[in-house]
């Protein structure tokens, strides 16, 4: 097998003869990019296996560059660089491909590590992931065929509310109830978010989550030490009162009522025993009067 390296101002042309079936072909890149001068991005090396016997192929890798206008941004990351691979082979006729790049950490984002950055692949209807490694400063990533690629970091949007609700709207006080909210996490890999239950601002609960790229429905148990509005992460759930369950207000209510109305009619019945009482003494002193 003999292998021809030629290197351009916009990349390297690779071409392979005579390769046996089962032959890994490694290629020495050396590509920097986006600014050959001061570069963000580094392409180490590339790697691949042939799985037939191949009498000639080409691979081409370009150097790395913006993400092209003509192409769509990966969704729920945000695309740093592109790399643009062609080859004359059939994806179909070779296996184990990977790529080697070194990152200049200081162009990542603020609070973004070297873990977090991922390659994607783009196969003309959309971006997929590919299976990304980091070790002693160098990523590497395996996919299955020469295509293009975007080196990505996790969406700064992270994770938002979307929904959020109370399943009931009156608790007893101090009673623990539950908070029902939808997450959606937009930075394109997992990530562990802490969950806030207030009411009327104070928290009163918090939990964490792990979350995968999307939306993830959560339940969230708090304690009802007070009525008032309900958020989950400053979304508004809705509002809950607590107090004494209606059904026991009622019967204590009635309960007063009967005790007030059994006291009122007690006073006339004294007052007409003490009318009864005055009058017969009154008849009975005058019957004695008349006898003398």
């Amino acid at each position: 097998m003999s292998v021809d390296r030629a290197a351009t101002d916009d990349g390297v042309t690779v071409v392979v003869e005579n390769a046996a079936a089962e032959t890994a072909v490694p290629i020495e890149l050396g590509l920097d990019g986006p600014d050959v001068d001061d570069p963000a991005v580094t392409l180490v090396g590339l790697r691949f296996v042939t799985l037939e016997e191949l009498s000639r192929f080409e691979v081409t890798v370009e150097r790395p560059s913006d993400i092209p206008d003509n192409i769509s941004s990966p969704p729920s990351v945000t695309a740093m660089w592109y790399v643009e691979m062609n080859a004359t082979v059939d994806d179909d006729d070779v296996d184990n491909v990977s790529f080697r790049l070194r990152l200049a950490e200081d162009r990542l984002p603020d609070e973004t590590e070297p873990d977090d950055v991922q390659v994607l692949q783009f196969d003309g209807d959309g971006w997929t992931p590919v299976p990304t490694t980091y070790e002693n400063g160098v990523h590497n990533a395996s996919t299955d065929g020469f295509q293009s690629f975007a080196i990505a970091v996790p969406d700064a949007g992270g994770v938002t509310v979307v929904d959020a609700e109370v399943p009931t709207d009156r608790v007893r006080q101090g009673e623990t109830t539950t908070a029902r909210a939808t997450l959606e996490n937009t930075a394109g890999t997992n990530v562990t978010e802490t969950v806030t239950v207030a009411i009327d601002g104070d928290a009163v609960a918090t939990q964490e989550v792990e979350l995968p790229p999307g939306e993830t429905d959560v339940e969230i148990d708090f304690e009802a030490v007070a009525g008032g509005v309900v958020t989950v992460n400053g979304f508004e759930a809705g509002e809950i009162r607590t107090g004494t369950p209606s059904g026991t207000s009622q019967e204590d209510t009635s309960g007063d009522e009967e005790s007030s109305g059994g006291t009122f009619w007690l006073l006339p019945l004294i007052l007409a025993l003490i009318a009864l009482t005055v009058g017969v003494w009154f008849t009975v002193t005058e019957l004695d009067t008349d006898q003398l």
